[in-house]
């Protein structure tokens, strides 16, 4: 997932977020649950890894 929001790097935290939420249900087949904390584990892990590609380069 971090590798299809790689684009978003440069953007705000909460940008990112965002665009987790609709792919969200592709990738794992169920929508984005912000009360589940597995879900917004998933979804952290993902913002990590698309704000560290900034870092990196």
């Amino acid at each position: 997932m971090a590798a299809r929001l790689a684009h978003l790097k440069d953007a705000d935290e909460a940008t990112v977020w965002e665009a987790i939420v609709p792919l969200f249900l592709e990738v794992y087949g169920a929508p984005c649950d912000r009360n589940n904390a597995y879900h917004c584990a998933l979804a952290g892990a993902v913002v990590a890894a698309v704000k560290s590609e900034l870092s990196e380069s």
